[in-house]
């Protein structure tokens, strides 16, 4: 076994702004890195992509993921030697920590889902570019989901167009997760051809799916969406309904107004606030009063995010700025006048928060 201590010893770590951003001549294939070493190291001895790709085949997922990892952030390096062996390597689901990449971040998995071996893989393929892709279709197209699910991954994050038939294929895969994924992979892509599929996803028997579509059709900016995903703020699921509400307002369709003013009254604090917050994107003074009357919800956060869609919708020409100044008093500050000198000089330059593009985390 190496030691700490003498593992550190045969480590050359470079200091960059008082970052640690390299490591050369890590002694021992394999040899997972110590958790202080961030892995943003970029291993610049000659041969490391072969070693890597040696240890995508480790009998530890956490070192086949870890490998898997660092391949993907060879930015500089040809990093195609390693294809055949990342798609071997996508039907391992073997949960491992998604804190592992921590250069990365999680961005691209649920805020607290693991990793695996397989989803690092489908990330690094993105290094690979589009002489992957056809393989990856194969893959999409096999018998394995956990393969199938990463496939849609990897051809969601290489965004070809030649990938959507096959991606709208997979909208009807007997696994949900294949389902879920191939609905993100089709909102990367962001091609109006997959706009009527996507619409149809929405009424599929998982929220999980449904929540997706509504991101992905978002993505889009497609307005032909706009009636199913105006259908789907009714959805059961409140994270369908939220996804609906934040797709509208990135379609910025007048259309959709009337759909998300009856959003202001749902029953979950955050499809109100993601409804204000779309209404705000849309920019019409139809939703002026539904607004206001949202400065009384009991919920701050929806409170704040209807004081900026108001900024955005109300008519310059034709507001009474003493009523509404009172009223984003009292919504800011619930009616304590000790704190309206303060608001009042806030009001001019107050800009609420816009929201998240959410499944980046699916």
């Amino acid at each position: 076994m190496i030691s700490f201590f003498s593992s550190v010893a045969k480590a050359v770590v470079l200091i960059v702004s008082g970052t640690v951003t390299a490591v050369t001549g890590w002694s021992q294939a394999g040899a997972p890195l110590p958790s202080w070493v961030p892995v943003s190291v970029v291993v610049q001895q000659e041969g490391e992509l072969a070693a890597l790709i040696a240890e995508l085949d480790a009998p530890l997922a956490r070192d086949r993921a870890m490998a898997a990892c660092r391949i993907g952030l060879m930015r500089n390096r040809d990093v195609s030697a390693a294809r055949d062996a990342l798609l071997a390597l996508l039907s391992d689901g073997e949960p491992v920590d998604s804190r592992l990449c921590r250069e990365r971040g999680n961005w691209i998995g649920d805020r607290d889902e693991d990793s695996s071996p397989g989803r690092e893989a489908a990330i690094a393929l993105e290094r690979v570019g589009g002489s992957v892709v056809d393989p990856l279709i194969s893959i999409l197209r096999g018998d394995h989901p956990v393969a199938r699910e990463n496939a849609a991954m990897a051809l969601g994050l290489i965004e070809q167009s030649r990938a959507i038939t096959p991606l709208v294929d997979a909208l009807r895969d007997e696994s949900e997760a294949v389902r879920a994924r191939s609905a993100w992979a089709l909102g990367m892509i962001e091609d109006s051809a997959a706009v009527e599929p996507l619409s149809e996803a929405l009424a599929d028997g998982s929220a999980r799916v449904r929540s997706q579509a509504a991101w992905a059709l978002g993505m889009i900016e497609a307005s032909a969406a706009v009636p199913a995903l105006s259908e789907a703020l009714r959805d059961q699921a409140p994270e369908v309904r939220e996804e609906a509400a934040w797709a509208l307002g990135m379609i910025e369709a007048s259309s959709a107004v009337p759909g998300l003013i009856g959003a202001l009254g749902d029953e979950d604090a955050r499809v109100r606030e993601q409804a204000a917050w779309a209404l705000g994107m849309i920019e019409d003074a139809a939703a002026v009063d539904a607004l206001l009357d949202a400065l009384e919800d009991d919920d701050t956060a929806v409170r704040k995010q209807a004081i900026w869609a108001l900024m955005r919708c109300i008519d310059h020409d034709d507001v009474d700025y003493e009523e509404l100044a009172a009223k984003l008093r009292k919504a800011l500050i619930g009616g304590d006048e000790a704190n309206v000198k303060q608001v009042d000089d806030d009001l001019g330059g107050f800009a609420g928060g816009g929201r998240r593009a959410y499944p980046w985390y699916l």
